[in-house]
């Protein structure tokens, strides 16, 4: 029998160590604009638990990807470990760790957070950090939102439809 309690999570650690500075930027500003979408997917309150600080509660924002090469060398001791999207251990792993699923043992939906995870890679990969920060930067009405997660999460867009993905706007 499992015990999962609030300090239970599943963290994922992607790997950046063949993305440019450039992807990893875009990896970034998609994350910022679909941060609370993501948590609105995942429920279970991660978005207040203190191991799991989203962005929008921080100082960590898209205005990092414009310092992103001396946030990396910086010690970990200054940046906070809890974040949603932790980056300090692009520094001693060359990962960003995933924090925001809470722990439980449904594999189907685990599979379904790595897909998701994944997409936002594949845009990041495929696209000029120029086009994602404009599309980004200027999204301006709720079709284009809708547009932007269609694009970006494909077959898992309709998923992160929940009944809060609109709260993110």
């Amino acid at each position: 029998e499992f015990n999962y309690s609030e300090r239970t999570s599943i963290h994922v650690h992607t790997n950046c160590q063949d993305l440019t500075i450039e992807q990893l930027k875009n990896v970034l500003i998609l994350y910022q604009v679909f941060e609370d979408v993501l948590f609105a997917w995942i429920g279970h309150d991660r978005d207040k638990n203190i191991f799991c600080v989203p962005w929008s509660q921080t100082r960590t924002t898209h205005k990092i990807l414009d310092e992103i090469e001396s946030f990396i060398k910086m010690s970990s001791v200054e940046r906070n470990k809890y974040t949603a999207l932790n980056l300090v251990p692009i520094q001693s792993q060359g990962t960003l760790e995933w924090r925001h699923m809470h722990g439980h043992g449904n594999v189907e939906r685990i599979l379904q957070w790595l897909r998701i995870i994944g997409h936002v890679y594949r845009v990041a990969r495929s696209m000029d950090h120029k086009e994602v920060r404009e599309l980004c930067v200027n999204l301006n009405t709720t079709s284009q939102y809708d547009q932007l997660l269609d694009m970006v999460f494909k077959d898992e867009a309709t998923a992160l439809r929940v009944q809060a993905y609109r709260d993110w706007e």
